[in-house]
């Protein structure tokens, strides 16, 4: 059997590794080691999302007026900072962006 009457699909059939010498075991722990750092782990945006929630429900509905304009003026109604909420951001602050 040569390379070219290999079947196409998701990789060689099992079969025809032997042919193109693939170390089955090194691609089975490489894989593994992939699966475990694409684990999603989480990353603290659920709280962040929980946080933006909580202030929207307390803020009540905004109009959005994106539609008949580019720019408006508003009042700041909450801050988001370093993935918290605050009453002021300082100077290398992380200030979170949302339509509130």
């Amino acid at each position: 059997m040569s390379l070219q009457s290999l079947p196409v699909g998701d990789g060689p059939p099992p079969d025809a590794t032997h042919l193109v010498g693939v170390d089955e075991a090194g691609f089975e722990t490489a894989m593994a080691g992939q699966r475990a750092r694409s684990e999603w782990k989480g990353t603290g945006d659920e709280a962040v999302e929980e946080l933006h929630r909580q202030i929207a429900n307390e803020l009540g509905e905004v109009r959005f007026l994106g539609y008949d304009s580019t720019t408006a003026k508003a009042p700041v109604r909450a801050l988001v900072v370093n993935g918290q909420r605050a009453d002021r951001a300082r100077k290398g602050d992380r200030v979170e962006k949302a339509g509130f």
